[in-house]
């Protein structure tokens, strides 16, 4: 079995978030030991960048129209994005959540895999089809604040983070997404390690569960 973990926090070994995530993978690792986790740092290497290249291929897609051929070699590396992506059996995501949503690198991600033909089709009425099916994921986010149903603040409606991840991984067919959540983390340093704790103890609890 393979799951594809993505990570969209640049401080790696900083990473409060990414705490959380490594109790989940050294939990599913113990408990299935086929396991092989293909690590995508967005953070890192470079991701594809001739946006405009890249739109014009997605146009022609959705126009049923072959890519033209000054745009191939721009678009193989889009390709060689989504084919690393469909690979995966499993997903996790790792993010924090930065201004209310998710970071740049991360849309900058899924914009780019996103595509018709290859993560969905659309209908003749325009409606989106997903390819991806049968698929789980988790992610593990963060906030800097409590974004809680229950808290008596104004922030829970503000959390497009998670809406957001459940609506475009569901338009590509996800529709089974588990999220660990870790909040507030930037009020205080005792606040932000009883999230991070109690974090890791769900991780677990969830890892115990993977199949």
């Amino acid at each position: 079995m393979k799951l594809l973990h993505i990570i969209a926090t640049p401080r790696t070994y900083e990473s409060n978030t990414l705490r959380i995530a490594t109790a989940y993978l050294e939990s599913v690792r113990n408990k299935v030991a086929t396991l092989s986790v293909d690590t995508l740092d967005l953070f890192g290497p470079d991701l594809p960048t001739a946006v405009s290249d890249h739109i014009a291929a997605h146009y022609s897609l959705l126009a049923r129209q072959p890519i033209q051929k000054r745009h191939l070699a721009s678009w193989q590396q889009i390709e060689r994005l989504i084919e690393q992506f469909l690979a995966a059996d499993r997903y996790l995501i790792t993010t924090p959540m930065w201004n209310l949503s998710v970071p740049y690198i991360l849309k900058y991600y899924i914009d780019s895999i996103v595509q018709p033909s290859y993560l969905l089709e659309h209908t003749a009425a325009g409606w989106p089809i997903g390819l991806v099916q049968n698929k789980k994921m988790v992610c593990i986010v963060s906030h800097g604040s409590d974004y809680s149903v229950q808290t008596p603040t104004l922030c829970h409606p503000h959390n497009f983070l998670e809406p957001y991840l459940r609506a475009i991984f569901g338009t590509i067919g996800i529709a089974d997404i588990q999220f660990i959540t870790a909040q507030p983390m930037d009020v205080t340093p005792e606040l932000r390690e009883t999230a991070v704790a109690a974090a890791i103890v769900e991780a677990r609890q969830l890892a115990a569960n993977f199949e």
